[in-house]
């Protein structure tokens, strides 16, 4: 415990305890405390994990380009953390479960980088032990408690009903109605013998400024007509609503990638080798339609939605590793204009 003050030698005792407790011989990784320097802004209980947010294009290129050397930095930090081991976890403050947490890691999904070493997929298998979500949704919530200040009574609609990223947000906003895309022939907005509810994107049965904010996490992709989803999205929101967004994004594109797309007949053409996403509905998975550029928040204003950004976020101590994350928002207009 050597180089960590009583503060951090404690949160060390307690997370090597639980993870004894827990029975599992999984290396724990205790990150440097320099690993803060690699943040831009506190990032401990309570405080803000959310840093720039960006419009455009030219705007995200001039940052990054600024900020070379902070974002090598984090590059080096998060593979100095990558031990041998096939499985290991992260020692850490979860913004979820509001207390100190390890975060789980493997690699699937993994990827190598440019010297051939194994790199884990952090955005997704960067998971809290307590509430079972990874990076990604814990950052949504986060953003949704920090920069939002969502209520208890706050009506949330979530485009899944079978995670845990629905659950945490139903144990925190009793209001939140899920669902997912069926497919057995159960009625929109009507509920299957499981509970589930079925609704479709791009019409939906909900009412017209009926919402205080949409979440569809990694759902837009595989929607061929997402267009008429945004729209969709747009009229169900009450006014100064709030869209919530997580998607495969192309940073460097100002264009959206097509994969695939639909002919005249419905039938599917593939413009590139088809991707499959996990799907908690079908073992086969989902099959992936866009990689979106920023074109997509131009798609977004053109729905009549406000301040389309990207909200970047990095964190060590929150567990939001894994280069530059982010996700998206934007607002309906409190009134017509």
């Amino acid at each position: 415990m050597r180089g960590l003050n009583q503060q951090g030698q404690s949160r060390l005792s307690r997370l090597l305890a639980r993870a004894r407790r827990i029975g599992r011989r999984v290396p724990l990784v205790i990150p440097d405390v320099a690993g803060e320097l690699h943040d831009v802004a506190p990032s401990g209980p309570g405080r803000t994990a959310f840093f720039p947010r960006f419009s455009t294009i030219d705007e995200y290129d001039a940052w990054a380009e600024a900020h070379a050397a902070l974002l090598d930095s984090r590059a080096n930090f998060e593979k100095a953390l990558i031990p041998r081991s096939d499985y290991f976890a992260i020692g850490g403050y979860c913004a979820v479960c509001h207390r100190d947490s390890a975060f789980t890691v493997d690699f699937l999904y993994s990827a190598a980088n440019q010297e051939g070493v194994r790199v884990p997929n952090w955005r997704e298998r960067l998971v809290c032990r307590r509430c079972k979500l990874p990076n990604r949704q814990r950052a949504m919530i986060d953003f949704m408690e920090s920069q939002l200040e969502f209520g208890r009574s706050t009506t949330i609609y979530v485009t899944e009903q079978t995670t845990p990223f629905f659950r945490a947000l139903k144990n925190r906003y009793p209001n939140t109605i899920g669902s997912e895309l069926l497919g057995d022939g159960t009625l929109p907005g009507q509920s299957n013998k499981l509970g589930l509810r079925n609704e479709d994107l791009t019409q939906l049965s909900l009412r017209e400024g009926s919402v205080d904010a949409i979440c569809t996490a990694d759902v837009l992709e595989h929607v061929p007509e997402y267009g008429r989803a945004i729209c969709e999205c747009f009229r169900c929101l009450k006014p100064g609503g709030w869209l919530m967004i997580s998607v495969p994004f192309l940073l460097e594109s100002a264009q959206t990638l097509v994969r695939a797309r639909l002919d005249v007949r419905g039938s599917i053409e593939h413009l590139l080798a088809p991707e499959y996403h996990g799907d908690p509905l079908n073992a086969q998975g989902v099959l992936c339609y866009y990689h979106f550029g920023w074109d997509l928040l131009e798609r977004l204003s053109g729905a009549g939605f406000l301040g389309s950004s990207l909200y970047f976020y990095w964190s060590c101590r929150r567990g939001y590793l894994g280069g530059l994350q982010f996700l998206i928002s934007a607002r309906k207009p409190r009134s017509a204009t």
